[in-house]
């Protein structure tokens, strides 16, 4: 009888051993493997503003280039124009550069999937700013915002 408990007790106890063994082989698999990359593909342009831009105040407005589903394809380096509405008092200029050179449309190259560009409006004015995809990997779909310079955030949604 002792033998018989012996040997359950050793078969019991290989059994839990080997069940652990295994989830810690399943545990250990998924830790080394990498996770699957998943593919991002651009199909549209945005572009990402501040809630608020004050009259006379420079302020940084990118363009990025996104999927369906909202994320930003690095991937992207395409040539994009940027353009003010016509009438509008606001240029717009490169990031990049200490002495801008403004201007109310410029070419931009997207670098890792977007750009930065200045923005700055004298003018207490709403405008309209676009971006068109010029050339790159495959054509993205245009943009086109209103730019509210001046404007409380509770003014533009009627709050105030």
């Amino acid at each position: 009888m002792k033998s018989i408990r012996k040997s359950e007790e050793t078969i019991r106890a290989i059994l839990a051993t080997l069940l652990l063994l295994g989830m810690f082989s399943v545990a250990f698999y998924y830790v080394l493997t990498p996770p699957e990359e998943i593919p991002i593909e651009a199909s549209k342009l945005v572009i990402v503003k501040p809630s608020e831009i004050p009259v006379r105040g420079e302020v940084e407005l990118t363009i990025k280039a996104i999927s369906d589903d909202g994320l930003l394809d690095t991937k992207r380096d395409d040539l994009v124009k940027i353009y003010l509405e016509p009438n509008s008092h606001a240029p717009i200029g490169y990031s990049e550069t200490s002495n801008i050179i403004w201007s109310d449309s410029l070419s931009v190259k997207l670098e890792d999937g977007f750009a930065k560009i200045k923005f700055v409006d004298p003018e207490f004015e709403r405008i309209r700013i676009s971006v068109e995809w010029i050339e790159g990997k495959s054509q993205l779909d245009s943009v086109e915002v209103q730019l509210y310079v001046g404007y409380r955030v509770s003014q533009i949604i009627g709050l105030s």
